[in-house]
């Protein structure tokens, strides 16, 4: 299939839209093989999103579509195998802000390209689906299954409301991008929320529990509750409301909220949700806690040493396949606690300074961590280290004299 049979608009806005993708595919090198995509994360911009697709199918990619523009629903994308490139408008310092790119008045370079190709028979449409549960599936469509699928939306006469969505969540994507580019409706500046819309090939979205869920809500006093999955399979029940505390009592797995967190299509948020149930992002149990023994300790050093454990929360996300403990979680979940464990009660911080991180550890390494006062006992550095490795160093300043580093006697946790 070639893609100017895929795409069906008038000339008019053919044009237009192939003029914009070619300026987005100059920014993309071809696709080095079959089988390879581009993601696109999109929370506003629908008419970089529509270029933004084209231009991946332009230079031989696949677009691997991110139904919202959370980090934690982009993340899973970007991490997956057949992902080489990111498209995006959502603000962040990386490559390639689509709505920037198409702001700008100069042509596409000479390498974009300049006739529409043909269509590989490897996926042309890679989406990482939500479901009210929180949970996710991946799913694929082929140029055919695609050009049957958007064509099943374009015939969909469902609900429509002005409620702002993300352009990548399933039914806009469908219904507002893929369908108009078949030419079953013209190609809107903005897109409506569409409810309830089935696209064929893609999983149900609508929560297991949906009937437990609006007993719920229909109760006095509960204003709304959401289901995540626990790794084990169990529901877990999120409420929010005056009495959700009261109703939360009488379920298994159930927690009172301040609110449920939703992302902007109005789904449960489900690291959040899983983070309020004391698990991981993914709903696994995680320790969140570090086991600490005294090496040395004198008035003016001490050394605490510590195994990294294998499930521990603070490296969740940070990264997949490669493990990095951010240097902000190494100060407050490190640093600060053993200078309390140490010292007692501190005095107000008043700077931090020299703050280095020269070499990463990763689960599963011992550390060690080392205070020292200076001269100036308002001033204590402090280094992290791994065996012989020097991980972290930097110094703290303090309002008044931080005390002896052997005074404190509670038992270190």
């Amino acid at each position: 299939m070639l893609l100017e049979d895929w795409i069906r608009l008038q000339p008019g806005e053919r044009e237009d839209l192939l003029r914009d993708a070619r300026r987005v595919a100059a920014q993309l090198p071809p696709a080095t093989g079959p089988g390879r995509t581009v993601a696109l994360a999109f929370g506003r911009d629908l008419r970089a999103f529509r270029a933004s697709i084209v231009a991946c199918w332009l230079r031989g990619y696949g677009a691997a579509v991110v139904e919202n523009d959370l980090r934690e629903r982009i993340m899973p994308v970007l991490e997956h195998p057949s992902v080489d490139h990111l498209l995006h408008d959502t603000g962040s310092g990386r490559a390639i802000q689509v709505p920037a790119l198409l702001a700008r008045d100069d042509e596409p370079g000479e390498d974009a390209p300049a006739e529409l190709r043909g269509l590989a028979p490897s996926p042309m449409l890679l989406v990482h689906v939500q479901d009210d549960d929180g949970d996710v599936t991946w799913c694929a469509w082929g140029p055919a299954e695609l050009a049957a699928a958007a064509d099943a939306a374009g015939r969909w006469d469902g609900p429509r409301s002005p409620a702002p969505s993300t352009p990548g969540k399933l039914g806009q994507l469908f219904c507002t991008t893929l369908a108009p580019m078949r030419g079953a409706a013209p190609l809107t500046p903005s897109s409506e929320r569409v409810e309830g819309v089935e696209v064929p090939g893609a999983p149900a979205t609508a929560s297991r529990h949906a009937a437990m869920l609006a007993e719920l809500c229909a109760e006095d006093g509960v204003d709304d509750a959401a289901v995540v999955h626990h790794a084990d399979g169990r529901p877990l029940v999120a409420l929010s409301g005056a009495r959700a505390p009261e109703v939360a009592a009488r379920l298994p797995d159930a927690l009172a909220v301040d609110a449920v967190p939703r992302d902007p299509n109005g789904q449960p948020m489900r690291a959040a949700l899983c983070l309020k149930f004391g698990l991981g992002r993914s709903g696994a149990p995680v320790t969140r806690t570090l086991a600490w023994r005294e090496v040395a300790r004198g008035p003016d050093e001490a050394t605490w040493r510590t195994e990294v454990p294998s499930d521990y929360l603070f490296y969740e996300g940070h990264f997949e396949g490669y493990p990095v403990l951010a240097g902000g979680v190494q100060l407050h979940e490190l640093v600060l606690p053993r200078l309390r464990a140490s010292a007692g009660d501190l005095p107000a911080l008043e700077q931090l300074d020299g703050v280095k991180f020269l070499a990463r550890f990763v689960p599963g390494d011992t550390v060690d961590v080392t205070l020292r006062r200076l001269d100036d006992p308002q001033r204590v550095t402090f280094e992290v280290r791994r065996g012989e490795t020097r991980c972290t160093t930097g110094r703290r300043s303090f309002a008044a004299p931080v005390a002896a580093l052997d005074r404190h006697e509670v038992e270190p946790s």
